[in-house]
């Protein structure tokens, strides 16, 4: 789809990619709400879950599944956040079908929307690297 954030990353800066399959790839927030923030986004360009093959959005879950076991194990936290929104009213920032893994790190931290959120260059590569995996 044209001007889609998420079909760009995908056709053109797969060095981002901390998964890839046939169906999605994962990615780390560009916004954080916290440390690890990942999304697995589909290859192909769907508006959201309720557009999303049944297929792939089983797909997509089950990755989800195992790549907040990944990054359990790899930043030492079993609490996460496994959320989709479906538009705008819901807090759906990019209109790509993806699903929001975020760790949560303390009892303290509520419920967070979605607002403008920076991660440095420096720890984006960091955690990019950590978190870098080939099979789920």
């Amino acid at each position: 789809m044209q001007d889609c954030i998420f079909c760009d990353i995908y056709k053109n800066h797969k060095d981002l990619f901390l998964f890839e399959d046939n169906v999605c790839f994962i990615i780390l927030d560009k916004y954080p709400t916290s440390k690890g923030h990942s999304l697995v986004i589909t290859k192909n360009h769907y508006e959201n879950m309720l557009e999303t093959p049944d297929s792939d959005i089983e797909h997509c879950f089950r990755i989800a599944k195992h790549f907040g076991l990944h990054i359990s194990d790899m930043l030492g936290t079993k609490h996460l956040n496994v959320a989709t929104n479906i538009g705008r009213f819901a807090k759906q920032v990019v209109m790509h079908f993806h699903i929001h893994i975020i760790p949560r790190y303390n009892e303290k931290i509520k419920y967070v929307y979605w607002k403008d959120r920076e991660i440095s260059s420096e720890d984006e590569n960091k955690m990019r690297e950590l978190l870098k995996v080939k099979k789920l």
